[in-house]
């Protein structure tokens, strides 16, 4: 038997270019439906203050979104609530109950109509500006059987304000804490069918929303369309990341989400548990500097100017080049600074002398926590980042009190930030 060399080893076998994208870790939301709303308010003088006014609800429209097949119905239009000071003996009954008891209620009927047997069913329910406007109105309802069961706010910022009612629970949540523009910039940028539409309806008083229903309700009615389409619109943005408006109450959870999903050593950074060192944590950290180059402005001279130096887009910048302590943290025992220098991290509590500049470069962090930049010795709560820049710029470390090191260190967030 005899082979041919000629096809055994000449030929080059084609190749095959065919490929596919590794499947993304998707975190799966649960809320594929969710609802959009919005209100309009009319103003009442307020007795007490001649110059301020107070705002009532007067009537609210909402919509049911497909986030998966980017659709909505039409708008669902709820009359208005009066206050108790308002005579409502002239007026229509379709102006007389509180129109977040019907907003409730009308999303309840719409949910579970036609169910002999309802079961508990969760919704998310978006206002745009909803947190510092809207949804605060929603904990005014008077039905004895809605109850707020929880309420996350920051101020007067509601971020996650939760109601149940009977089998439904409805989470209110702030549309702009995932979009952060309003809603005029958004629908012109994201190119939406539904434009935000201009309509002079600020300070208007009762009388004013019930003689001029033509005018206000269609406006109302397409705000609510513009919320839904941009709902449905910058969803699949964060599908991409495997994320989802509906798997948190504001952009800052969700970038945690996708920190935790995609960044290898994230279980291994700790959270201080004592107060102490909670404390201790937050001393040591300064925020951003800003280099003045000139303080003072001559207005004897022509084009005078002050001048600084600030950085821009540095967090992703430190969190890219950065490494990070993952590892628990360990009490210093040895306060001999030459030996706490060869850890990876630490923070500690030290004296130091400023170096022989004109202008001192470091801060000091007085009781108040306001910044100042001393010339002589001074005593702070530093960590090894800031340490380091120290030394480099000829600061001393004269003396060390207490402090804590951390064995292990890694750059969690350099792939994700050079990906993005």
């Amino acid at each position: 038997m005899s082979y041919s060399l000629n096809k055994c080893f000449t030929k080059t076998p084609k190749l095959e270019v065919e490929s596919y994208f590794l499947r993304k870790e998707n975190i799966k939301s649960t809320h594929n439906t969710v609802i959009a709303y919005d209100v309009e308010t009319y103003i009442v003088k307020n007795t007490k203050r001649d110059k301020s006014v107070i705002l009532y609800p007067f009537a609210l429209s909402y919509s049911f979104v497909d986030l998966n097949n980017r659709h909505s119905n039409r708008p669902t239009y709820l009359p208005t609530y009066l206050p108790k000071m308002i005579e409502k003996t002239n007026l229509d009954d379709e102006y007389s109950s509180n129109v977040f008891d019907l907003f409730i209620e009308a999303i309840y009927n719409d949910i579970y109509e036609g169910q002999n047997e309802p079961k508990p069913i969760t919704y998310q329910v978006y206002a745009h500006f909803g947190g510092r406007f809207d949804n605060l109105y929603v904990k005014s309802i008077s039905n004895k059987e809605m109850k707020i069961v929880q309420c996350i706010q920051k101020g007067t910022n509601i971020k996650h304000l939760e109601i149940k009612y009977k089998e439904l629970t409805l989470i209110f949540k702030d549309s702009f804490n995932f979009s952060l523009g309003s809603l005029k910039r958004l629908s012109k940028d994201l190119n939406l069918k539904n434009k935000k539409t201009k309509v002079d309806i600020v300070h208007k008083d009762l009388q004013w929303f019930i003689n001029n229903k033509k005018i206000w309700k269609p406006y109302l009615e397409n705000d609510v369309l513009c919320l839904s389409e941009l709902l449905y619109t910058i969803e699949p943005f964060y599908n991409m990341l495997g994320l989802s408006i509906t798997v948190s109450a504001t952009l800052s959870g969700l970038s945690w989400k996708l920190l935790n999903k995609t960044c290898y050593g994230m279980k291994r950074l700790t959270v201080p548990k004592m107060p102490s060192l909670k404390d201790f944590y937050y001393k040591s950290c300064y925020g951003g500097r800003v280099i003045h180059w000139k303080k003072f402005f001559d207005r004897e001279v022509y084009n005078d100017v002050l001048i600084n130096i600030d950085g821009n887009s540095l967090y992703p910048s430190v969190m890219a080049t950065s490494a990070f302590p993952i590892s628990e943290p360990i009490l210093i025992e040895d306060l001999n600074f030459v030996n706490i220098n060869k850890y990876p991290h630490y923070i500690i509590d030290c004296k130091i002398k400023p170096s022989n500049t004109k202008y001192p470069l470091h801060p000091y962090k007085d009781e108040t926590g306001t910044l100042i930049y001393k010339v002589e010795p001074f005593r702070g709560v530093y960590n090894d980042v800031d340490i380091r820049e120290m030394l480099k710029d000829g600061y001393e470390i004269v003396e060390v009190y207490r402090g804590v090191y951390f064995e292990k260190s890694y750059r969690l967030y350099s792939d994700l930030v050079y990906f993005i």
